[in-house]
């Protein structure tokens, strides 16, 4: 049996629904609240409702489900995620019976935004629109759609315009600037499906120079008695669904499915069509019960009914409801080796309960092993797993009973509520524990010890401190980045000068200044006279744009070297000794003019030499290595190889600026000359990067004629052999490289969709593999930073090597 991480055509749909079943058909007494997390250059977050852990992991621009919270007053507290560590608590009081989406967009407060949702019943074949600027530093906004009409107008940042019912249907919706035309849209036109009996809220997110927009969905009440019915499209083609000739599902790609939507008790025709052609797939008749839960699943030829038990979810248990529509027998295991589906035959179904988790899902279909992407499986939700014929797995989610401890490991970590917020009414009496600290894995990218440090909730210091205790303590600072990502540690403060290493996601950094006047290194005196202290110019209660400060850090690296450098105050939590917010405006200054310094092997190599252009291997994926060839061609000899991240000398070009001849120097003395591809090197000249058209434009990079040839030396003179070679892994591969305003970022999605779940942020510049793209074009697939997902087409630039390509000569499967 094979075993692979991702097969080529299958891709993972995680469609979460915003809103409880059990919440349609009438008033409850407890109130709802989703979260949402669209504050930029922020990583994913945990939120606890008055210390229970709620939503875990809650990454940039994704929406968590709804969970039921008891009317009344409650603290709700944010962590970075895995971390106990609070960032910010505000209190919330809910309604009974109401529905709240809370929504973070901004440092400048960290805090959520409270907006209440408006559920009450649509007619048939209705949707419920709404729209929230969540852009901080934009003007206000209106939104346009493709023929220039107005749907709403000046909408100020923070505001949502009032809810409007529309027909279900596809709204092509631009955004621009309060008075503008589409010409000046900052966001251009694109497809809003709205399907029937559901309420939408199109979130309008990011920052100034790179807006984005997310579409969030829930279904309104439903009149009594009634039932509940999604739709699943497993075919080829993206339908419409209709019920009783009414438009009930609108635009479902291949994967994609509905809410479980409230439908009047009684019998329905249920039809559904070709978008493109208008085509008749499929049809059936279903009678819709009183309080039954129903899946319809369309395939290319048939329209197939699954009942949905509900019965017993309670809040610390998550139900599978596993359809294979495949024409093969599937199986899904958990990472743990819990057995979800076993040899389940093709169009049957089976109901699974497990304990709330967070993990990794094998499925094994036609002899071949499957991992699918770490899912986190909440208790009180019910999850439709659809294996459809075309090896794509739709994973859909309706809470049913979701309460505000029913994440993975709720049980086993907890924050405590802090004690100057009403402290006289708090109510709980368990004060023996401050901070119950995650459990290890949770941590994965930031050692435990880490943790510990940024811990504030400590005991009280016995008074008074001994007089011989005068150490000055600085603040500390906790790296805000995506799972998996690093941040930058540069010798200068810009984003442009020479990086001296990476500190992980969770790192805590000594902050020992920020930017300030610069000096003349020998004598002191300071060099420009006309500076200004930006703290200087603020008002009373306002601090420095974190965006625009930067820190002067040591880091102490894993091998016990240290490292000072410079970093953007965006990606980082400042507290004091005391565990408090730190305002940066009250850091001391560093002469902007310091340099960093490593003193660590495993976080930087030496500082390389002026007037000198490098090249650093990049646009790689890990494990993969570019070579140095001994002539300037795919099929030349292969002399190194050159892992991600090493830097080389260049020694010039050839005429084409496609090779680059290399210096590059082995730890055993050999030095290695010869031919590298330039699509797979950033170029620095003195810790600048410069494009390779300015280094020959300026003389400072040569023309080397492609007859040089390649060499293996030595710096010592002994011989040297070259390294093993390995599979060329570029050549003949697709190559996206995206390309983006400066400063602005590409979504890799989970799935082939604006409203998808994004899994990460990929700079401008950055190259990608393609290995697929969907039937229209418009997406394509890749890896990056070790996470398969979609990326739109119209912001790349595609080649094969080293030519542009055709789009339509990459395979279809999406």
């Amino acid at each position: 049996m094979k075993n692979k991480r991702l097969i080529l055509g299958l891709t993972l749909f995680l469609l979460v629904m915003a809103f409880s079943i059990t919440g349609v058909l009438a008033q409850n007494v407890d109130g709802q609240v989703r979260f949402v997390h669209v504050i930029p250059g922020t990583a994913a977050v945990d939120v606890y409702t008055d210390g229970q852990l709620t939503v875990k992991g809650l990454g940039f621009g994704e929406a968590s489900t709804y969970a039921f919270v008891p009317a009344g007053s409650h603290t709700i507290t944010v962590t970075p995620t895995g971390i106990t560590t609070e960032l910010w608590s505000q209190e919330l009081t809910v309604g009974a019976g109401t529905p709240y989406t809370l929504i973070a967009s901004s440092t400048e407060p960290l805090l959520f935004k409270v907006y209440e949702d408006d559920f009450t019943p649509l007619g048939a074949g209705t949707a419920r629109f709404r729209i929230v600027h969540a852009i901080d530093g934009a003007p206000a906004i209106d939104a346009l759609l493709d023929d220039g009409r107005l749907v709403s107008a000046n909408i100020a940042y923070g505001d949502a315009t009032g809810t409007i019912d529309v027909p279900a249907f596809v709204y092509n919706m631009g955004f621009v600037p309060t008075g503008e035309d589409l010409s000046a849209a900052i966001v251009e036109p694109q497809p809003f499906a709205l399907s029937a009996g559901t309420s939408y809220i199109a979130i309008v997110y990011g920052r100034p120079t790179s807006p984005e927009t997310v579409l969030l969905s829930a279904p309104v009440h439903a009149e009594a008695p009634a039932g509940f019915v999604r739709v699943v499209n497993a075919s080829t083609s993206t339908v419409d669904v209709f019920a009783n000739g009414d438009r009930f599902g609108v635009a479902l790609a291949t994967g994609a499915g509905t809410d479980h939507l409230g439908l009047a008790a009684g019998e329905y025709t249920f039809e559904a069509r070709s978008v493109e052609g208008d085509e008749t797939l499929s049809s059936e008749t279903v009678i819709v019960e009183d309080g039954s839960a129903l899946t319809l699943v369309v395939t290319d030829d048939a329209l197939t009914v699954y009942v949905d038990n509900l019965a017993g979810v309670d809040a610390s248990t998550a139900r599978l409801n596993i359809i294979n529509t495949s024409a093969s027998e599937i199986s899904l295991t958990l990472e743990d080796g819990t057995v979800l589906a076993e040899a389940l035959a093709s169009d049957d179904n089976t109901i699974t309960d497990i304990a709330a988790t967070m993990g990794v899902v094998t499925l094994t279909l036609d002899g071949q092993s499957v991992e699918l992407p770490e899912t986190a499986f909440y208790g009180g939700v019910l999850y439709d797993v659809i294996v459809s014929d075309e090896s794509t797995v739709a994973l859909l989610a309706s809470p049913v009973a979701q309460s505000i401890a029913s994440a993975p490991g709720a049980e086993s970590v907890t924050v405590a509520v802090a004690e100057d917020t009403e402290a006289t009414t708090q109510t709980s009496d368990d004060t023996s524990t401050e901070v119950v600290e995650a459990p290890q894995q949770e941590a994965t990218e930031a050692p435990s010890q880490e943790t510990e440090v940024v811990v504030a909730e400590t005991p009280a210091p016995p008074p008074p401190p001994p007089p011989l205790v005068d150490e000055e303590v600085n603040p500390t600072a906790t790296v805000l980045v995506n799972p998996g990502a690093n941040l930058q540690l540069r010798q200068y403060p810009s984003p442009d000068a020479f990086s001296l290493g990476l500190a992980p996601s969770g790192a805590v950094l000594e902050v020992l200044g920020r930017a300030g006047e610069p000096i003349d290194r020998v004598t002191g005196e300071p060099l420009n006279p006309d500076y200004v202290d930006p703290a200087t110019l603020l008002g009373e209660d306002e601090d420095l744009n974190p965006e625009d400060t930067w820190l002067f850090i040591s880091y102490a690296a894993p091998d016990g070297g240290s490292v000072t450098a410079w970093v953007n105050a965006l990606y980082l939590d400042v507290r004091d000794e005391d565990g408090k917010r730190q305002k940066l405006a009250e850091l001391p200054t560093v002469p902007e003019n310091t340099p960093g310094e490593s003193g660590s092997e495993v976080v930087t190599p030496p500082p390389l030499p002026e007037d000198t252009v490098f090249g650093t291997v990049t646009n790689l994926n890990p494990g993969v290595n570019l070579k140095i060839r001994r002539t300037p061609e795919t099929g030349g000899e292969t002399l190194e190889l050159m892992p991600l991240g090493t830097t080389v000398e260049i020694l010039g070009v050839n005429d084409n600026l496609d090779w680059a001849f290399v210096r590059y120097e082995r730890e055993d003395g050999a030095v290695i000359t010869g031919w590298s591809a330039t699509l797979y090197l950033d170029f620095e000249y003195n810790g600048e990067k410069r494009s390779l058209e300015d280094l020959v434009q300026r003389e400072e990079l040569e023309i080397i004629d492609t007859s040089r040839r390649g060499e293996i030396g030595s710096t010592t003179g002994a011989p040297v052999a070259p390294s093993v070679p390995t599979e060329e892994p570029t050549r003949n591969a697709y190559v996206a490289e995206v390309v983006l305003n400066p400063g602005a970022n590409l979504h890799l999605r989970r799935s082939p969709d604006t409203s998808s779940e994004s899994l990460a942020l990929i700079p401008s510049g950055a190259q990608l593999i393609i290995d697929l793209r969907t039937e229209d074009g418009s997406w394509l697939h890749t890896t990056y930073e070790g996470q398969s997902g979609w990326i739109a087409t119209q912001f790349v630039n595609l080649s094969y090597n080293g030519r542009p390509a055709d789009i339509e000569d990459i395979p279809s499967g999406g």
